[in-house]
Order: C-alpha cells, then sequence, then structure tokens
C-alpha cells in the first residue's frame, strides 16, 4: 500500500487593483510520492486524496472570476467544501454571489443581522426597521442576497459564532470569535456608521513624515475600528499539527475573545510553537492591533522566526498618498518580534507543507523594519 501523508496550501490572492481588500484559497488533503520518491503530489494533474477546498472572503465584485480561476488552475476542482465571509465589507463580500451562483459550494458561514433584530438595543429603546441606517439596511440586503442564492442551491448556511467548527480527519477549521453575544452588542454601533459601499471618488489623504518613533511606540489599546470590522470571524485553521490565524477586520476586543478562547481551548504554548501563519487585521492597520494584545498573544520572551504575518494590501509605491496601509508601526512591531512579515501589495502570497513549488512562483521578501515611516493626517 502507497503511504500518504498530511498536506496544504494557503493562498493569499491580490484583490482590488487600488484598494485593499481580502480574498484568501486554502486546501488540505493528502499527497503521495511521485516517480523520483518525492511528494510530488497528485495535485500537479489532480486534486488531492481527500482534498477539502475553503474559501475565507471574496474580495470586490471586479475580484469574482479570478478566486475561481485559481482553484481551478491550482486545486484542480470546481468545487468549494465552505465559503467563510468575515464580515460584509465590500472588499471582503464582493465575489460572493458569483462563486455561489457558478461554483459547487457545499457550505457557506455568513452573519446574518436580520436574525438578530431582537436581541440589538440603544439607549432609548429598540431599533425598529425605519430607525436603520444606510449601512445597516445595505449589509442586511447583500447577505440576504447571497443567503437568497445558497437556499435555491441546496447549499448550508450557518454564522460562524465562537465553537463552530468543519473539520475531517485531516484538518480543522474552528472560529474563535466573535460570540453571538458579542455580535448582537455590536450591531447598534453599526447605525451612523459610514456605507459599506466605496466610493470611487475618495477623499484624498495626505500624509505627513513623522520621525524617530520605535516598533509599536504609535499602536495604542483604544480599539478605534469599526463596529462592522469588530464584527469580523476570526478563524483557526490546523493541519498536520500546524495552525494558521485568520483575523479578517478585527478590533482589538474581537482578538481578545479569540485568544481567551484559544487558551481555554488549547494549550497556548503548544500552539504558538507550531503557529506558522498569522494573518494582520485589516490591511495592516494600525486602529485594529495595540501593545497589550500583541504582547498576549506572541510574549516578547520568544523567538518567532518560524512565523510567517500576512498582510492583504493594494500595491503601493514611496508618492503614493492615497494608500495607508499596511502601517509601518504595525510591520515595526511584528518584525520586533522577529516575525517575517509579508504583503501580497499586487502579488499572489502561498504558504504550505509537503507541496512542490509553482512554476512561476518565487520566494517572498518579507518587509522590514524601519525608524521612519508616515502617518496618516
Amino acid at each position: 500500500m502507497m503511504t500518504t501523508r498530511l498536506c496544504y496550501e494557503v493562498d493569499f490572492l491580490s484583490v482590488g487593483k487600488d484598494q485593499d481588500g481580502d480574498a484568501i484559497v486554502l486546501r488540505w488533503g493528502r499527497n503521495e510520492p511521485g516517480f523520483w520518491g518525492y511528494y510530488e503530489p497528485v495535485c500537479n494533474k489532480n486534486s488531492l486524496i481527500e482534498q477539502k477546498v475553503v474559501v475565507i472572503d471574496t474580495g470586490f465584485t471586479s475580484d469574482r472570476e479570478r478566486i475561481r480561476y485559481h482553484i481551478n488552475t491550482y486545486y484542480k476542482v470546481d468545487t468549494v467544501d465552505l465559503i467563510i465571509i468575515t464580515h460584509p465589507d465590500l472588499d471582503h463580500i464582493g465575489g460572493l454571489n458569483y462563486i455561489l451562483e457558478n461554483m459547487d459550494v457545499k457550505e457557506l458561514w455568513i452573519h446574518r443581522p436580520s436574525l438578530h433584530r431582537k436581541g440589538v438595543q440603544v439607549d432609548n429603546g429598540r431599533v425598529t426597521e425605519n430607525s436603520k441606517t444606510k449601512r445597516l439596511r445595505e449589509c442586511k440586503a447583500k447577505i440576504e442576497e447571497a443567503i437568497g442564492i445558497a437556499k435555491e442551491k441546496g447549499i448550508i448556511i450557518k454564522e460562524p459564532f465562537q465553537g463552530l467548527n468543519f473539520n475531517d480527519e485531516n484538518g480543522s477549521i474552528l472560529v474563535l470569535a466573535p460570540t453571538k453575544e458579542d455580535y448582537e452588542s455590536l450591531l447598534p454601533e453599526f447605525i451612523g456608521e459610514k456605507s459599506l459601499n466605496f466610493s470611487e471618488n475618495t477623499k484624498e489623504k495626505v500624509k505627513i513624515p513623522i520621525t524617530l518613533y520605535n516598533d509599536e511606540d504609535d499602536l495604542d489599546d483604544k480599539d478605534t475600528t469599526s463596529a462592522v470590522n469588530k464584527s469580523s470571524t476570526v478563524i483557526l485553521f490546523c493541519c498536520d499539527n500546524d495552525y494558521s490565524l485568520f483575523t479578517g477586520d478585527s478590533g482589538i476586543g474581537t482578538l481578545e475573545r479569540a485568544y481567551e478562547y484559544l487558551t481555554r481551548s488549547h494549550n497556548y504554548n503548544y500552539f504558538l510553537n507550531n503557529l506558522k501563519l498569522f494573518q494582520i487585521p485589516h490591511h495592516g492597520s494600525k486602529r485594529n492591533l495595540g501593545p497589550s494584545i500583541l504582547n498576549k498573544l506572541f510574549p516578547e520572551w520568544r523567538d518567532y522566526s518560524y512565523i510567517s504575518a500576512v498582510i492583504s494590501c493594494a500595491k503601493k509605491n514611496d508618492t503614493d498618498v492615497t494608500l495607508k496601509h499596511p502601517h509601518q508601526a504595525v510591520i515595526n512591531a511584528f518584525r520586533r518580534r522577529n516575525i517575517n512579515v509579508y504583503a501580497t501589495a499586487g502579488l499572489n502570497f502561498v504558504h504550505h507543507k509537503n507541496m512542490p513549488g509553482r512554476e512561476g512562483w518565487w520566494p517572498a521578501i518579507s518587509l522590514v523594519k524601519k525608524p521612519l515611516y508616515y502617518e496618516e493626517r
């Protein structure tokens, strides 16, 4: 009997031509030795043995075909076993309907605010349908459109709250945050926030050079990201004793909740020893990480050179003043802990185990720590 072994691939796709977005596709399964005895998987011509394919966020509407092409080309299937939408911003949910309509999707995890209206409270009473703002209405409309497609195609639909899992004997997906209670407590804050739609004519941002800052001195624990971002799903992927942590646009409070659950459900020291991939939240924004949560997640007395931290962000150059991500203070905070930091910035990024290299792909170059960075004004 031929021996097989566990393997996986995690792909961060470059989405959004000049705006930051998220689209992550991953698969796990088993492969077998090739002609020369190496584990040159059957995936070069076919899918993996017992393959599972998961999509975490779907980028912008314009990225929908790119996701399908990647799965067809590199995973050799037109099937997605699970789609997870971390939160309903356009740069995360844009390609969802196309994938639901054009691929064989088995299961969809997505939060549904319309099912939680009874739990939504404001200071002067309940939030009624008439009092909902444009943002909440648009959020509901986009989600329910996807729900309608999923129901019509018989796709399993679940809400990704803490403890939900998807697994087989080879790998697993576990939701660390938010809890249902946390999600419902954030719904009133959706009201009054800017629309989920991005305008083509965004206000120009100016960046002024700030010198002599060190590491995360410009980070704080205020958790000032939006409520929609705070509702993001935090996901733990495990295969062959390797861990990957995906954070969407999570805020500090959501990461705190995920950390608390992780320490209860896992041996945290073992988790840290085997954490290989960490998604830096919200494209590297300084609003989503602070010194306290960083010190909890990555205590400074350890060496983390075996961890890759990935930022999904648009391509930029030194003269571009319109793109604020990633923030150099965030990069510095990870590099100080000797964590390798990578940004998509117009390129796809793959992390894998027991898989061959891909023709035309080359080793990624880690971002560097800099004493001078720019802060948006």
